[in-house]
């Protein structure tokens, strides 16, 4: 267990000298810390079907440490921003005309970009897979769909066409 947490941590410190702080304080939200952990933990599985080689589990496991590196970076930007202002920056102020700033401060553009660059990331996952790892990918797709249309971020049918749109 103390092998696993060392793993964890070292990875954890890899990441922040490759990536810092500053986009996990200032612009990773719920929604990009998500995205992040679900391209993370499902790098492994591009083109595999079971039963798994012992590379493909070894490559499983590397993407579960890597995985728990991410979620520990998503509690400690929380931890960091609620030390230093009392709250993270996507989160409501108790004040409405301070929600209301929040609301005209963000920008719904880069969100919709966010929401297109997702759904053609899963495109490429499926073009990149073989036909038995397709109804894998469409129940994802779909999941995600639903999730990013129930949180305001256009309808599934929308979501779904990006989705399936041939890369060239």
């Amino acid at each position: 267990m103390a092998i696993i947490v060392e793993e964890i941590s070292n990875e954890r410190i890899g990441q922040d000298k490759r990536w810092g702080q500053e986009a996990d304080d200032t612009k990773n939200d719920p929604f990009v810390w998500m995205a992040i952990i679900a391209k993370v933990s499902s790098s492994w599985m591009v083109g595999q079907i079971s039963p798994f080689p012992s590379d493909t589990v070894d490559g499983f496991r590397n993407a579960m440490i890597k995985t728990a590196a991410v979620a520990q970076a998503a509690v400690e930007s929380i931890d960091r921003q609620r030390a230093a202002n009392g709250t993270t920056f996507f989160e409501m102020k108790s004040d409405f005309k301070d929600n209301q700033e929040l609301v005209e401060q963000k920008d719904i553009l880069v969100a919709h970009d966010f929401v297109k660059e997702i759904a053609l990331a899963i495109n490429r996952l499926y073009a990149d897979t073989s036909p038995e790892s397709h109804d894998r990918i469409d129940t994802l797709r779909d999941d995600i769909a639903t999730s990013l249309a129930n949180a305001g971020y256009g309808s599934t049918s929308v979501f779904n066409d990006i989705a399936r749109t041939k890369i060239s």
